[in-house]
């Protein structure tokens, strides 16, 4: 929060310079040179911008009080497996998830265009879809069956006597 409202003052600093450039290379820049434009003009701009931020709040409220479904989650659990060095049995499986609704990337793209709002769509499907499973397949710390039944098995002989 204390960086968007950061990023709202060196904005409002800069603004001038950002409205005047035509050829904004980040999509966040141009998102926040509409903003300052509708709010300097007067009548239907300014309208149309707390209208849309009414509108916003409005599904993230409905979306919080579970009227909608803001985002699916399904788990499928594996079969179970007994944990090295140890006669305790533990179940795995795959989580799935869809990204949730937010108001602010639909208005986020919904000011940009369809260009650059593409552009942004698909810089967080390689990041999060393909370089971010990439990166913790290869770079996860491995952790040896004995040491996580070491803890396992602590963290029992502490509740036991506790309960003693």
């Amino acid at each position: 929060m204390a960086g968007g409202i950061l990023g709202i003052m060196f904005v409002a600093l800069l603004r001038r310079m950002m409205v005047d450039d035509k050829e904004l290379p980040f999509p966040e820049s141009v998102a926040a040179a509409e903003i300052h434009k509708a709010g300097q003009s007067s009548g239907s701009a300014s309208k149309y911008l707390f209208g849309a931020m009414i509108g916003g709040a409005l599904i993230k409220i409905l979306g919080d009080l579970k009227l909608f479904a803001a985002q699916w989650e399904k788990f499928i659990p594996f079969g179970k497996e007994t944990i090295t060095g140890t006669p305790l049995t533990g179940q795995g499986g795959l989580m799935l998830s869809s990204p949730a609704i937010s108001p602010a990337y639909f208005g986020v793209g919904y000011i940009i265009g369809p260009k650059l709002g593409a552009l942004n769509f698909s810089g967080g499907v390689l990041a999060w879809g393909l370089l971010a499973p990439i990166i913790y397949y290869f770079l996860a710390p491995a952790v040896d069956g004995n040491v996580w039944a070491s803890y396992l098995m602590g963290k029992d002989a502490s509740l036991t006597m506790e309960n003693a």
